[in-house]
């Protein structure tokens, strides 16, 4: 089996527009850019297309979602899940957005496993790599919930290469290995 590698990854943008979308069931306006994006990790089914939403408001929530997925039965119901990136806002951070590292749950028994700090060893090799990415939760932004220690992943706010590859390396490589935190 080969290895997975994010710069395989290939996004190509075909439009921007202005939009409106919700979020928490409240509208959020901003510019919609729409990407088409082969992932050469695998030789078929690979062609997807991607959002990603950048709200007119600084402080708000960049999402990351696919619109139009491969015909595989592995990524079903994919089109209906995104990712988020929030501003950091520790002093040596702020310049970065960040997500949480939720990894898609191949066993059916939730739709997603955040993954803690005292896991980063047991995830797998392409997550791994990501390297000063990967950090805990209050080393980026202060939290006065129980949430400091998952880990989460740091990316520029215009890199949305890199945000696709993020949602590529948690949702659909996991799910298409069935990979979980607990097999390892």
């Amino acid at each position: 089996m080969a290895a997975l590698k994010l710069d395989r990854v290939e996004v190509e943008p075909t439009a921007a527009v202005r939009s409106t979308w919700t979020f928490a069931r409240r509208p959020v306006k901003g510019i919609e850019h729409q990407y088409s994006v082969t992932d050469r990790n695998f030789a078929s089914r690979n062609q997807w297309t991607f959002v990603v939403r950048i709200p007119h408001d600084t402080h708000g929530r960049i999402e990351v979602r696919p619109v139009v997925t491969p015909n595989d039965s592995k990524y079903a119901g994919l089109d209906r899940r995104s990712i988020t990136f929030m501003r950091a806002t520790r002093p040596k951070y702020k310049s970065f957005r960040y997500c949480p590292l939720a990894l898609a749950d191949p066993t059916g028994e939730s739709s997603r496993v955040i993954a803690r700090g005292d896991q980063k060893r047991r995830l797998p090799t392409w997550l791994r790599g990501l390297g000063w990415r990967l950090k805990e939760k209050d080393t980026v932004r202060p939290t006065r919930g129980t949430d400091g220690q998952l880990l989460v992943v740091l990316v520029r706010p215009d890199d949305h290469q890199f945000m696709i590859a993020i949602f590529m390396a948690t949702k659909t490589w996991v799910l298409k290995r069935g990979f979980t935190l607990s097999s390892r």
